[in-house]
């Protein structure tokens, strides 16, 4: 795809993780997790990448020179990091959003929303997962997305029917201008990503949802225990 930048967003606190070494730097095959996202993220050929950080992952500066860092000075939320993202955009491209804590999402996957993405504002790749620790609900209306309702607001109960986020987001350039629409959420206090579906929806404009076909591995990693697994299973 043509005039495309990666934005990875990995400037969150990790707190769920508890380790002392940062929650993106705990490794797996001899590599942190933000390396595994970095690499799969230079399999999309032409493509600019940006990485949203805070001051723990500032040591990445010195082995990825090609790579554009952009400190989060505070961490706000999903949302505010991809404005602070453009903001410091010299012009708006068409962007895929990449979480820094899923780091084997399937290329394959990750390239059917890019394809998608040339037709469709906004695409989202979801997936099925047996049990539900802590992803955004995917609600379909008309084989559209509705809105992403994030775990710790979603008050019913999920079905193994559902799909949820896996963080994945593609944007056409056009509706850049939708993401300075986030508001902070009141009960969270972030900015969410993922109310720009909300937004899209609420202004007729449609977003595509793209199923995974990889769903074990389609998720980040937030705790020690899910880093250990992962550590343990062959990928």
């Amino acid at each position: 795809m043509k005039e495309l930048e990666i934005v990875i967003l990995a400037a969150g606190k990790g707190s769920r993780m508890k380790t002392k070494t940062p929650k993106l730097l705990n490794k797996i095959n001899g590599k942190s997790l933000i390396e595994h996202t970095i690499n799969n993220a230079q399999k999309i050929k032409n493509a600019k990448i940006n990485i949203i950080i805070n001051k723990d992952l500032e040591i990445l500066k010195k082995k990825y020179k090609q790579i554009k860092f952009i400190k989060q000075n505070k961490a706000q939320g999903t949302g505010h990091a991809v404005k602070v993202y453009l903001q410091q955009a010299k012009k708006l491209s068409n962007i895929l959003i990449m979480m820094g804590d899923a780091p084997f999402i399937s290329i394959i996957d990750i390239k059917k929303v890019l394809k998608q993405l040339k037709n469709n504002a906004l695409v989202v790749l979801g997936s099925k997962m047996k049990k539900n620790l802590g992803n955004g609900l995917i609600i379909l209306k008309d084989n559209f997305i509705k809105e992403i309702k994030e775990f710790k607001l979603n008050n019913k109960k999920d079905s193994n029917s559902h799909f949820y986020n896996t963080g994945i987001f593609g944007v056409q350039k056009e509706y850049l201008k939708l993401i300075n629409q986030i508001k902070k959420n009141k009960k969270l206090n972030e900015f969410l990503i993922t109310d720009l579906l909300k937004i899209a929806y609420k202004n007729k404009i449609k977003s595509k949802l793209i199923k995974t076909y990889k769903n074990k591995i389609s998720f980040g990693i937030n705790t020690f225990d899910e880093l250990r697994k992962i550590n343990n299973d062959n990928l």
